[in-house]
């Protein structure tokens, strides 16, 4: 059986070649889907806008982690949810008071 053309992979294999415009290729080819699907997840347009900044941007940080045994807009769509939840964690986290090893609450930098 033949592997269907994935032209995703190919734009981000090119990417890691170093083909810069292949990065801006795959923001035009996934870009509004990427954004529709963060939608869904966060339901706030501007939330939704972050998560898929966050996401392209993870491609560049997380080079070369996409294995060809998925469709590249599975991955995609994988590193959008994976991003949400740091979003998450991180915004959960700052509310949290930070304490000394003796216990004492440390003092927020602003």
């Amino acid at each position: 059986m033949t592997r269907e053309y994935d032209r995703g992979a190919a734009l981000y294999a090119a990417f890691l070649e170093g083909d810069a415009s292949a990065l801006e290729a795959l923001v035009q080819l996934y870009g509004d889907a990427l954004t529709r699907f963060a939608y869904c997840i966060v339901r706030d347009d501007a939330a939704a806008e972050d998560v898929t900044a966050d996401t392209f941007a993870a491609l560049i940080v997380r080079r070369k982690k996409f294995r060809e045994e998925a469709k590249f807009r599975t991955y995609l769509y994988a590193v959008a949810r994976q991003v949400r939840e740091w979003q998450e964690w991180k915004a959960q986290d700052s509310q949290r008071p930070k304490y000394t090893l003796a216990g004492a609450p440390v003092a927020r930098r602003s």
